[in-house]
C-alpha cells in the first residue's frame, strides 16, 4: 500500500516536471489561477451564503518567525511547530452567538493547495503539449501522403518515423538544409506564444545561406489602436463585398478564436533578435 502511494506521488512529480519543461507559462498561469481560487472561493461562498466577513488578519506572530528559526530550539520542535502554524484567518460574527463562520489558512492547508494547484497546472501543460504533438503528427501524415501520391523524396518522414513531435520541430527538420529564400504565406498568424514565434524565426535564420532572405505575406496587427480599427474596418468591408455581413462576422469570429497575428514591429524586432542583419 505504501509502495503504491509512493509510486503515485513520484509519478505526479514526474508529470509536473514534464509539464514545466513543455509549457512553463501554462503551468504557472493555471497553478496561480487554481491557487487563488482555492483561497478565495471558500470565503466568497461563505460570504454570500451566510454573512460577509468582519475580521480578516494575518498571524501577527509571523514577524517573529525569522527570530524563531534562528533560535536554539531543537530542529524537531521547530518543524513540529511550523507544520501546524496558522498563517491567516477570516471570520464573521453573527452578533448573537459569537462566530458564525471562520476560514483558517495554516501550513498544511497551504501545502495541499499548492500541491493541488501544481497538479492542475501540470495537467493542462501536458494536455497542451500532447495537442501540439498531435498537430505535428497530422503534418507528418500529410507529408507522407504527398510523398506517396506524387513520388516525392521527403527524408523528413523517415527521420521522424512513428514518433510524435511538435510542428516547430518538424519545421526545424524541414529547414535543416540551406536555402536562398524562405517564403511564409498566411501561416505565421497561427503561432500562439512568443516562444513559438521565436523558434520559427530562428529556424528561418538557420535555414538560409549567407545573403538569403525571408519573405512573409500574412495578417498583421497594429500596436496603434486607431490604425488597427482602420485595418479592421477595411478588411470587414472587403469581406462584405466578397459575400455579405454574415460572412464578415463569421470570419472575424474565427480569427478571434483561432488566429494570433502579431504587429509588424514585433516581427521585425524578433527577426533582428534571432540574427537577421538586415531587416
Amino acid at each position: 500500500m505504501a509502495r503504491a502511494a509512493l509510486a503515485a506521488i513520484a509519478q505526479t512529480f514526474r508529470g509536473i516536471g514534464v509539464g514545466l519543461r513543455s509549457g512553463k507559462r501554462v503551468v504557472f498561469a493555471v497553478t496561480g489561477a487554481v491557487f487563488v481560487f482555492n483561497l478565495v472561493a471558500p470565503v466568497a461562498i461563505l460570504s454570500i451564503a451566510r454573512r460577509p466577513p468582519d475580521f480578516i488578519t494575518f498571524n501577527p506572530w509571523l514577524s517573529r518567525l525569522p527570530e524563531y528559526l534562528a533560535s536554539e530550539e531543537p530542529l524537531a520542535k521547530k518543524l513540529s511547530f511550523l507544520s501546524q502554524m496558522a498563517i491567516a484567518w477570516v471570520s464573521a460574527d453573527n452578533k448573537v452567538e459569537g462566530i458564525d463562520w471562520g476560514f483558517i489558512v495554516d501550513v498544511p492547508t497551504l501545502a495541499r493547495i499548492v500541491l493541488a494547484s501544481l497538479v492542475f497546472g501540470a495537467y493542462f501543460a501536458l494536455w497542451s503539449y500532447r495537442r501540439r504533438q498531435g498537430e505535428g503528427r497530422a503534418v507528418v501524415d500529410t507529408l507522407r501522403k504527398l510523398s506517396r501520391e506524387y513520388h516525392l523524396r521527403l527524408d523528413i518522414v523517415d527521420r521522424i518515423g512513428p514518433a510524435d513531435c511538435e510542428p516547430v520541430e518538424i519545421l526545424a527538420l524541414l529547414l535543416g538544409e540551406e536555402f536562398d529564400i524562405v517564403l511564409a504565406a498566411a501561416v505565421l498568424h497561427h503561432l500562439r506564444t512568443d516562444s513559438e514565434w521565436r523558434d520559427v524565426f530562428a529556424a528561418f535564420h538557420r535555414a538560409l545561406r549567407p545573403g538569403g532572405s525571408v519573405w512573409v505575406f500574412d495578417l498583421v496587427e497594429s500596436s496603434i489602436p486607431a490604425v488597427q480599427q482602420l485595418m479592421q474596418r477595411q478588411y470587414g468591408e472587403y469581406l462584405t463585398r466578397v459575400k455579405d455581413e454574415a460572412y464578415r462576422d463569421h470570419v472575424f469570429a474565427y480569427v478571434e478564436k483561432e488566429d494570433t497575428p502579431r504587429p509588424l514591429l514585433f516581427q521585425l524586432d524578433l527577426l533582428r533578435q534571432v540574427g537577421f542583419a538586415q531587416v
